[in-house]
């Protein structure tokens, strides 16, 4: 699935969306609020990254905040056609707020990385994406981010997929991962 691709109309002081790929709140006044869009799409998924951050709908923040309300932030944006003209469906900046490491090194099918700068990171495996992890540091999260492990990817629980899936939410794709 391609998505559609958009550019900041402007870009605060302070935006670093790195910095919410490990759980940090961020200061209102440093996200962007407008962006255009430079593919040329006819209807928008209700989910699509844009710029390092991802962008959501009205209608995914909705049952987000009804599992887990106040936990993430979404930044309203106003986004605009290739043409110029707005497009009329609310969307927010998603900002995933809650970030754990619940994944079990051991069982899953994942490698340490080391960069050239001497950090590391896990990666997928050979042979597959296979991750398994640990149902009691879930607990009753519903939507979060890994932290040192997969600090980048977001993770779902069963019923908030669930409910994305019974809205018809797109753009959303959601693996099944093995709690022990």
């Amino acid at each position: 699935m391609h998505n559609p691709r958009f550019r900041w109309l402007e870009t605060p002081d302070g935006f670093k969306p790195i910095d919410w790929l490990r759980g940090f709140r961020a200061d209102p006044a440093t996200v962007p609020t407008q962006a255009r869009e430079y593919s040329n799409f006819k209807r928008f998924p209700d989910v699509f990254p844009t710029l390092g951050v991802w962008t959501v709908s009205e209608d995914f923040r909705r049952i987000a905040e009804e599992l887990e309300p106040g936990v993430n932030q979404y930044f309203p944006i106003e986004l605009f056609r290739r043409s110029g003209g707005p497009i009329k469906k609310q969307y927010y900046i998603l900002n995933v707020c809650q970030s754990f490491d619940a994944i079990d090194t051991e069982r899953s099918n994942i490698t340490w990385y080391v960069n050239e700068y001497g950090g590391g990171f896990y990666t997928q495996g050979k042979g597959g994406y296979s991750v398994v992890m640990f149902r009691d540091q879930i607990g009753g999260s519903h939507f979060w981010s890994g932290n040192e492990h997969f600090f980048n990817h977001n993770y779902a629980s069963d019923e908030f997929v669930r409910r994305l899936k019974a809205a018809k939410i797109n753009g959303w794709r959601a693996s099944k991962i093995e709690e022990v």
